[in-house]
């Protein structure tokens, strides 16, 4: 037992010194519990972009492809159903009106709206 809290008291020292470190390197001053949140949440920006022209599965992929050239896309998915292709950015990247457009154009189909 004695073993087990040193082992636990050790853990626990450690990861106080991890978390001090770090927020001495970044210049943050928040708790545990702060950082913590802070991990876990994701700040993605979601584009739709309603598309003509888009009525097959290749046409689908054509734009999804098209879309994950771009390094500020997360994730991209084109719905068949309701001509809509939505576009996730990545944490602390944009993507303006123009780039989304010209992406469509590009790939032979035409924007009918975008929606932010």
């Amino acid at each position: 037992m004695k073993i087990f809290i040193t082992l636990l008291s050790l853990l626990l020292a450690v990861t106080t010194l991890e978390n001090q470190s770090f927020a001495a390197m970044s210049g943050m001053d928040h708790n545990m519990k702060d950082m913590k949140e802070m991990a876990g949440a994701k700040n993605v920006t979601e584009v739709k972009v309603k598309v003509k022209g888009l009525v097959c599965a290749f046409c689908a992929r054509n734009i999804e492809k098209s879309f994950l050239k771009n390094p500020a896309v997360e994730k991209v998915k084109a719905d068949l159903d309701t001509k809509i292709v939505t576009i996730d950015v990545k944490e602390g990247q944009q993507i303006s009106d123009e780039v989304v457009k010209e992406i469509i154009t590009d790939a032979g189909y035409n924007v009918v709206k975008i929606e932010r």
